[in-house]
């Protein structure tokens, strides 16, 4: 398989340490976080990046670095966390459940991250590679979430448990999003490679789509809440099922069920010889359809007359067509 194009591999095992080295968090990585901070021991973090500057890294003449310490930034499966991400952008309902019109913001922020572009959440996208940096599955590094360890002690531990580097403009942009820059640093998007907007796009598909998360209308919501059902203190497994059995349905059969419950009232109103004169209008043999039509234009022009106009309201008036004209409840 070939390397990703944000990674590079990394020939020799004494290169100097770089920011954007990817370290694998092999036993003697784990004996000395138990030293230094137990908590980076947990195996939700997968991985660890260098976040220090390179220039700070290298050793001259056989001398130190100048970085006193090392700081690495834990990397996490991006699907592990991918809810405080949608928590941080989407209206929600339950966990996992979320009002359908902030999809778009669910969208927007994974096409940010697969771009490195996430910077209000300090997120760095690394893209599986199991031959040159070790990760199998979408993984993100949370640039907020580090530790420190000490140069001059562990720096050969570190050089050992390197799998691979990011290529040399990700390490800029890593540097840039963790210096927090104000400038853009000229980064390859996904869709500056080929087909690489429709690889973006699936795999936000993908992780959108995926079963722990649940989009629905709003309109879904207020009709379970308008039945007395309280949405938070139903577990959001059973959540779904109980919002489905109060679907009223898209808004525009709503609409269309309105119109024609409408229609049946006015009708009920209308006089019986009137509804009798529509019955008894048929297509005599040899006549052609713009006969027949003449003869309905008739029958409304004179019959509807005596219809009261207060009848005719009703429809306009009905409060799922006038929800529909003032767009209160689209979504």
């Amino acid at each position: 398989m070939a390397t990703h194009w944000t990674y590079e591999k990394v020939e020799c095992p004494d290169a100097p340490l770089m920011q954007g080295d990817v370290l694998w968090p092999k036993p003697e990585l784990k004996r000395l976080f138990k030293d230094v901070h137990p908590y980076f021991c947990d195996p939700k973090y997968i991985a660890f990046i260098v976040t220090t500057q390179s220039c700070d890294l290298i050793q001259r003449e056989g001398k130190p670095c100048k970085a006193d310490y090392i700081n690495l930034a834990v990397i996490r499966d991006l699907e592990s966390c991918l809810s405080q991400f949608f928590d941080n952008v989407c209206q929600k309902v339950a966990d996992g459940v979320y009002f359908e019109h902030s999809k778009t913001a669910a969208l927007q922020l994974l096409e940010r991250i697969l771009n490195q572009n996430e910077q209000a959440l300090g997120l760095f996208y690394l893209h599986p590679d199991s031959d040159t940096i070790g990760i199998a599955d979408y993984a993100v590094a949370l640039l907020r979430v580090s530790v420190a360890v000490r140069a001059k002690e562990h720096y050969q531990l570190l050089q050992g448990v390197r799998t691979g580097r990011l290529s040399a403009e990700f390490r800029n942009k890593l540097g840039w999003l963790v210096g927090n820059l104000y400038s853009r640093v000229g980064t390859p998007d996904w869709s500056d490679k080929e087909e690489g907007e429709i690889e973006m796009n699936r795999i936000i598909q993908q992780l959108v789509e995926s079963d722990p998360y649940f989009w629905v209308r709003r309109s879904l919501v207020n009709a379970v809440r308008k039945a007395g059902v309280s949405v938070e203190r139903i577990p959001s497994t059973e959540l779904p099922s109980v919002l489905r059995e109060h679907d009223p349905g898209p808004f525009k059969e709503q609409i269309a069920e309105a119109a024609k419950l409408e229609a049946s009232k006015v009708l009920s109103r209308v006089p019986e010889q009137v509804v009798n004169q529509f019955d008894e209008v048929h297509l005599v043999e040899g006549e052609d359809s713009k006969t027949l039509g003449r003869q309905l234009r008739q029958i409304v022009s004179e019959s509807l007359e005596s219809v009261p106009e207060k009848i005719k309201n009703r429809l306009i008036n009905n409060e799922i067509v006038s929800r529909a004209i003032s767009r209160e409840d689209i979504g």
